[in-house]
């Protein structure tokens, strides 16, 4: 009900319940990791630092829904509430040389003479979010089915950290 506000009308169920789901979408350049299909019977997955000289990111967005909460009054009616937690971190660098032959703090530092002075900033933003979902069917026949809804949410501060 979160991204489309017309979902809730389309549960078959009259009641639906959800404890607690995870949600994490993430971004950087900084990490690769490598392909694991999941078809395999044992699947592995590599873990590796990007070498080059570049400027780096990571961006990250988490929702923990801690409680959610659907329930049809009619077959054309529906509410919803939840509670969710929500998360978005966002880190850049200046551009710096990484490789895997440096062997100490000085090799590396020759090896980024030009990035001097390095440079780096962070924001992080946390919110606790109370939500609150209408729907309803405007049309059902063999043709087509047309469904509205509306949410309503309310946000709650909890931490927000900048650093450079």
């Amino acid at each position: 009900m979160y991204q489309n506000p017309a979902s809730t009308i389309a549960s078959k169920d009259t009641i639906d319940f959800s404890l607690a789901s995870l949600h994490i979408n993430n971004y950087t350049n900084f990490i690769q990791l490598g392909y694991a299909p999941l078809l395999r019977k044992k699947p592995t997955t590599t873990f590796d630092f990007t070498a080059g000289d570049f400027a780096r990111d990571l961006m990250t967005q988490l929702n923990l829904s801690l409680l959610g909460v659907k329930y049809k009054i009619s077959p054309k009616t529906a509410l919803g509430v939840g509670v969710n937690l929500r998360s978005m971190i966002n880190v850049h660098t200046s551009h710096y040389n990484l490789t895997d032959s440096a062997t100490d703090i000085i090799s590396f530092l020759e090896q980024n003479s030009g990035s001097l002075p390095f440079k780096g900033n962070a924001a992080s933003s946390n919110w606790l979010e109370y939500a609150g979902n209408f729907s309803y069917q405007l049309i059902d026949n063999r043709k087509m089915m047309l469904n509205a809804g509306i949410n309503l949410r309310l946000n709650r501060g909890i931490l927000g950290l900048v650093g450079r």
